[in-house]
């Protein structure tokens, strides 16, 4: 299956990890970084998988995983995966998406 970050993911991963090194440092940054990239293998390994659940209100086909604190929201259709961003658990998905 083909994978991929939309730019506005990669941007969300980049400020959740600025913010987290400018309030916690670097080494947590370094652990926040690999729970989301173990986030994002999981999907790529299993996008159906049993811990994500369905989001099909917000948009089609589409799922979210939580990791940490946040929620990475993505859609599996056509033999794609698509990566549509990656939200902090207070965020209102409906108003990002």
């Amino acid at each position: 299956m083909n994978f991929t970050v939309s730019q506005a993911a990669q941007i969300d991963i980049s400020n959740i990890l600025n913010f987290t090194i400018e309030n916690w440092g670097l080494p947590q940054a370094a652990k926040y970084q690999q729970i989301i990239d173990d986030g994002l293998d999981l999907i790529k390994v299993d996008p159906l998988n049993s811990i994500s659940k369905k989001t099909d209100e917000l948009k089609p086909h589409s799922r979210r995983l939580r990791v940490g604190k946040h929620h990475i929201y993505y859609m599996v259709e056509n033999n794609w995966i698509v990566v549509l961003r990656v939200l902090h658990q207070q965020q209102k998905p409906k108003l990002h998406l």
